[in-house]
């Protein structure tokens, strides 16, 4: 399956979703992150969704130490990354001097592979019953 997503200019980029396994990975390495994040915005008031959203994402990810930051990057096979409409992939270098626009493709990436995830986090957990 191919994944669309867009920098902040509206600019569209595919890549592959992701494998399985690279999803687990992913999930273990940011879900730790996300799920304190939506405390911290319950805490505030905030609505639930505010944990999808592409500027909260690349706050996320920003604040992300280098090798992990480059971890994630290859989970998310941005190898793989091409503009719409070109066969060609990108490198870094095709940012230079838009790397907003890089890491808003990198927030969306993230979003789509963990679309399950974000479902589950958003879930009110006062509604569970535990048996």
């Amino acid at each position: 399956m191919i994944l669309k997503v867009n920098d902040h200019q509206g600019r569209q980029f595919n890549v592959p979703r992701t494998s399985a396994e690279n999803q687990r990975s992913l999930l273990l390495l940011l879900g730790s992150r996300l799920s304190s994040a939506k405390q911290r915005a319950e805490a505030q008031g905030m609505p639930a969704g505010t944990l999808a959203d592409t500027e909260f994402l690349v706050g996320t990810i920003m604040a992300l130490p280098k090798g992990e930051f480059s971890e994630m990057e290859s989970l998310l096979n941005v190898d793989k990354l091409t503009p719409n409409g070109e066969q060609n992939s990108v490198d870094l270098k095709y940012f230079s001097g838009n790397m907003i626009g890089y890491f808003h493709v990198l927030a969306g990436l993230v979003r789509e592979n963990l679309q399950d995830f974000f479902t589950w986090l958003n879930v009110d957990r006062n509604d569970e019953t535990t048996v």
